[in-house]
């Protein structure tokens, strides 16, 4: 590939993810999973040349054990036209789902109607909003409020 089309691709990518910029940073988080109440830790950044957004989250049970991790790769796909997303998490799990925008300004997963749904929804007073939906569920399973963290 050309060194033109590189720096093409490079700006593109770039771009396409400019709607993750709600995200950046560090936040902590409160809420619950699965029922049970639980604290979360969120960081995300840019990485790669700012070609990709990494995500790291923990979340961890009242009496602080660690409870679920992961880390997710967002990047833009200029064949598709749109953000994907590709999660790893314990045990050795892999998925990889599209992601597409929310009318109010966030994000959400999508891998068909019968996935989970993962929602990331910024909030006028600069909270973030996660909600995982699991398939054939209308509450959510996870539902965590962030504040941004120094």
């Amino acid at each position: 590939m050309a060194h033109d089309d590189w720096q093409a691709r490079t700006r593109a990518a770039q771009q396409g993810l400019a709607p993750l910029g709600f995200l950046i940073g560090r936040w902590a988080g409160e809420g619950h999973s699965h029922g049970e109440p639980v604290t979360a830790i969120l960081t995300v950044r840019p990485c790669l040349g700012e070609t990709f957004v990494e995500a790291r989250e923990q979340m961890f049970t009242a009496d602080g054990t660690l409870d679920h991790e992961d880390i997710s790769f967002y990047r833009y796909d200029d064949r598709e036209g749109h953000l994907r997303v590709r999660q790893l998490m314990a045990p050795a799990h892999i998925s990889e789902r599209m992601v597409l925008p929310r009318p109010d300004g966030g994000i959400r997963w999508y891998e068909g109607p019968l996935g989970v749904q993962v929602h990331f929804i910024p909030g006028p007073d600069g909270s973030l909003t996660e909600k995982v939906v699991l398939p054939l569920q209308s509450a959510p399973a996870v539902l965590l409020t962030y504040r941004r963290a120094q």
